[in-house]
């Protein structure tokens, strides 16, 4: 009986558990689904149950919450309720995700990063665009709503380049949302817009000079030039000349004693540029400067030439050195040489009774380089106590007449050049101060045949020579100008020695840039406009001298007649900037 009861109890037991937890509520699993998945029709993913004693019964309706974008994407929460059999409710739900598709930006194609485009005012429109270059593609990727976008920025940079920086912009409205990372990407695209026709630049071509100074020359450069028309303004050249004063495409300067090449640069379209060089040579010309004696007085030495034991002649050796009075070169402390002839080899000079008196005489002085100077010295030969006979210098009332030829390098007569001799012993006094003047002989002209005659010129004095004859700059043609222009480039040599004496325009001795650039502005001027006013220019034809390939004009400028013992005087003209002419001899 006991055991009996105890068992119906055990029964009741569990009656009262069943019956306590006998509602639940059962809701279907989550799940994740692409966005192209049903989003009405829900109950394709399963729907809630009840199970109470053992028994199953429907949910009912859930309720929906949404969280879906244009693109189907995000969550739908399905959420059931119930109360069981204490009035307690019972809730259970069910999430659908709804996902994107998968869009990287392996996904692009972005188009050419750099691309160059002509046409000053081009605009790069992207219909205008080649296939590759207009615009990003991108691969389809379910799920996705990919659009893009684009934004322009214009810079100019110089007269021939402008540059469009356009910035692309994809975005995948399916997962972008802003403010947060992902779904959107960028890319910069530059477009390099000129005028499309390529530019030259025109350097000056390689220049020999002499140097002027020690160290160098202050040299001015034709500047260089560009071709082409940019978008805008002007075509900027530059220069890497460590000796220029600007940096522009004017590269003049002080330039040193040497070689130095010259890089010019321009920079046209965009980054693109043309180059050119010039080599600027500096030659080293600077010349001794010579200081000599004035006057030096020497007396004769009795010679007995016939061997009878009476003196019959006179002679003293006389060396150019002792003529030198600190002579120096302004640019270094080299030995220098003493002679009287340019060739250097004429270190003593013999005087007889046939110079007593004065006699003008050069002294030429030489540096280590054969560079050369001289000096103009009166040397006064003297018989005193040695009383040589018959050997005395001609009186001061002694006269002369000089005559002479005119003629070309070639040999061709010139007429019409008025030759004058100038009397420079002179001396008067103004107001008590002795002043040099100078007493002009009367002049003589050259007839049809080259010949001149000037009558009583006073022996025993000193003179110097001057002629004159009117030019004719018809002679001076471009021809000259682009003969001068090659030589100073270094681009030729002239032919013969009467060149040189035609290209010195400024008569300073030396051949340079200066003459090219004095030619080239006195093409088709006056005669008035040159140098001196002079186009023509005399020169004493000793027939003693010998011509170097590289005469220098210093050398015949000043010719000076001593004691009439130049009774015979010879002349040839040099019409300045008639180059072509004397290149053709």
């Amino acid at each position: 009986m006991k055991s009996q009861i105890l068992i119906a109890l055990f029964q009741l037991g569990i009656l009262w558990n069943l019956s306590a937890a006998t509602t639940t509520l059962h809701c279907p699993a989550d799940q994740t689904l692409t966005c192209q998945a049903q989003t009405f029709n829900l109950s394709l993913y399963g729907e809630a149950y009840i199970m109470k004693n053992g028994h199953q019964y429907p949910a009912g309706l859930a309720s929906v919450t949404k969280n879906l974008n244009s693109c189907n994407v995000g969550t739908i929460v399905r959420q059931w309720s119930t109360v069981d059999e204490n009035n307690n409710t019972i809730e259970c739900s069910q999430t659908l995700t709804f996902l994107a598709g998968t869009f990287t930006i392996n996904n692009i194609t972005w188009p050419e990063s750099e691309y160059a485009l002509e046409g000053c005012n081009n605009m790069a429109t992207i219909d205008s665009l080649p296939s590759g270059v207009d615009r990003p593609t991108f691969d389809y990727v379910l799920c996705t709503q990919v659009g893009t976008s684009h934004s322009d920025s214009r810079f100019a940079f110089g007269p021939d380049c402008d540059k469009i920086v356009r910035e692309w912009t994809v975005i995948d409205w399916c997962t972008y949302r802003p403010g947060h990372p992902g779904g959107i990407w960028r890319f910069n695209q530059v477009f390099k817009i000129s005028n499309g026709e390529p530019a030259s630049i025109n350097c000056p071509k390689d220049l020999t000079v002499n140097a002027d100074a020690c160290n160098g020359l202050d040299l001015v450069l034709p500047p260089a030039t560009a071709s082409g028309q940019p978008c805008r303004g002007q075509y900027q050249i530059t220069n890497n000349s460590i000796h220029a004063d600007t940096t522009t495409q004017d590269a003049s300067g002080f330039y040193p004693i040497g070689m130095t090449t010259i890089l010019y640069e321009l920079e046209y379209g965009c980054g693109i540029n043309a180059s050119c060089q010039t080599n600027v040579t500096v030659s080293d010309v600077i010349r001794p400067v010579p200081y000599c004696l004035a006057t030096i007085n020497v007396a004769l030495m009795p010679v007995d030439s016939d061997g009878d034991g009476i003196t019959d002649d006179g002679m003293v050796d006389i060396w150019a050195k002792d003529v030198d009075v600190n002579s120096f070169h302004p640019c270094n402390n080299d030995t220098l040489t003493f002679s009287f002839d340019q060739l250097g080899e004429e270190m003593s000079k013999t005087f007889t009774c046939a110079e007593v008196g004065l006699n003008q005489t050069r002294v030429y002085v030489t540096d280590a380089q054969g560079r050369q100077s001289y000096c103009l010295v009166t040397i006064s030969i003297q018989n005193n106590g040695a009383q040589i006979p018959d050997c005395e210098a001609p009186t001061a009332g002694d006269g002369m007449i000089v005559t002479g030829m005119i003629t070309d390098p070639a040999g061709n007569k010139i007429s019409g050049v008025d030759v004058r001799y100038r009397d420079t012993e002179s001396q008067q006094v103004i107001e008590g101060n002795q002043q040099s003047t100078y007493h002009m002989v009367p002049k003589g002209r050259s007839e049809e045949d080259g010949s001149y005659v000037i009558n009583n010129i006073s022996a025993l004095r000193v003179y110097q020579v001057s002629a004159y004859k009117p030019g004719d700059v018809t002679k001076v043609t471009q021809a000259d100008i682009d003969i001068l222009e090659s030589f100073i480039r270094g681009e030729s040599t002239f032919n013969n020695p009467y060149t040189y004496l035609a290209a010195d325009i400024n008569e300073d001795g030396l051949v340079d840039v200066n003459d090219y650039h004095l030619l080239r502005n006195l093409y088709g001027q006056e005669e008035s406009a040159w140098p001196n006013q002079k186009q023509w220019m005399f020169f004493h034809q000793d027939a003693s001298h010998t011509m170097g390939t590289n005469p220098s004009i210093s050398e015949f400028l000043e010719t000076k007649l001593s004691q009439g013992i130049h009774s015979e005087m010879h002349f040839f003209g040099i019409l300045k900037g008639d180059l072509d002419y004397y290149e053709n001899l």
